[in-house]
C-alpha cells in the first residue's frame, strides 16, 4: 500500500508544482495591485496577433525545454496562439505547425542530452527526482511509453531524455516522437479553436486554473496508484 501511494504522489508532483507555483505567483500579483488577469491576457493575445510565429515559436522552443518548461504551463503557446487567431483557419492551422516544429527540435536536443550524458546537468539544477521518475517508466514500458508522454511537453521532455539515456536508437526515437507530437499538437490545436471561449474564461479566471490544477492532482493520483497495484498483481 506504502509503495501504491507513493507512486500516486509521483504521478501528482507535477500539477503540484504547478498549484504551489501558480498560487505563489497569484499573491504576488495580488500583493503588488498588478493588471487584472482580464487586461494581461489581451495584452498577451495582442502580442501573438502583432508579433505572430516569432513569438508562437520562441515560446514553443521554451516551452519544450526539459527543466526549463517546468516553470512554464503545459501546451500554453499553442492555446493561446490558436484562440489568437480563431476566425482564422489557416494562421490558426501555422501556428499548430509552428509549435509541431519547435517542440519536435527541442525533443531532439533533450533525447541528445540524455544520449551523451548530459542529463547529469539536469540532476544538478534539481530536476533528478523527476528524471529518475521517467526513467524508471521508460525502463518499465520501454519505446512506446513516449507516445502518451508528448500529451504534455513537459512530460515528453523529460521521457525524451530517459529514452536518450537508455540508448534508444535515434531512428525510432524520431519517428515515434514525431508522430505523437503530430497527433497530440493536432487534437490540442482543434481543442483550442472549437472551445476558443472556454480556453478564453480559463485564462481570465484564476479559479478556475485551480479548479483544473486540482482534478489534474486527484486523477494524477489516482492513475499513479492503480497503476502500482496491477503491476503488483502481475
Amino acid at each position: 500500500m506504502t509503495e501504491r501511494i507513493k507512486n500516486g504522489f509521483q504521478y501528482a508532483m507535477m500539477p503540484s508544482i504547478y498549484l504551489v507555483l501558480f498560487l505563489l505567483f497569484a499573491m504576488f500579483w495580488q500583493f503588488f495591485n498588478f493588471p487584472t488577469p482580464e487586461r494581461v491576457y489581451e495584452y498577451i493575445v495582442e502580442l501573438f496577433r502583432n508579433y505572430g510565429f516569432w513569438v508562437v515559436g520562441i515560446a514553443a522552443v521554451i516551452e519544450g525545454l526539459v527543466l526549463v518548461s517546468l516553470y512554464f504551463p503545459g501546451s500554453a503557446v499553442i492555446l493561446i496562439g490558436v484562440v489568437a487567431n480563431r476566425g482564422d483557419p489557416l494562421s490558426a492551422g501555422l501556428v499548430v505547425l509552428s509549435v509541431m516544429i519547435a517542440f519536435y527540435l527541442t525533443a531532439i536536443v533533450n533525447f541528445l542530452l540524455g544520449y551523451f550524458g548530459f542529463h547529469k546537468l539536469i540532476e544538478l539544477l534539481g530536476g533528478g527526482r523527476l528524471l529518475q521518475s521517467s526513467k524508471t517508466r521508460y525502463d518499465k514500458y520501454g519505446n512506446y511509453i513516449l507516445v502518451p508522454s508528448f500529451i504534455h511537453p513537459n512530460i515528453g521532455g523529460f521521457m525524451s531524455v530517459a529514452a536518450g539515456i537508455g540508448r534508444m536508437k535515434i531512428g525510432s526515437f524520431l519517428l515515434i516522437a514525431f508522430v505523437s507530437i503530430l497527433a497530440w499538437n493536432t487534437a490540442w490545436g482543434f481543442a483550442a479553436y472549437f472551445f476558443a471561449e472556454v480556453v478564453e474564461q480559463v485564462a481570465t479566471q484564476p479559479y478556475l486554473v485551480v479548479v483544473g490544477l486540482l482534478v489534474w492532482i486527484s486523477v494524477a493520483f489516482m492513475a499513479g496508484f492503480a497503476l502500482a497495484g496491477r503491476n503488483d498483481n502481475k
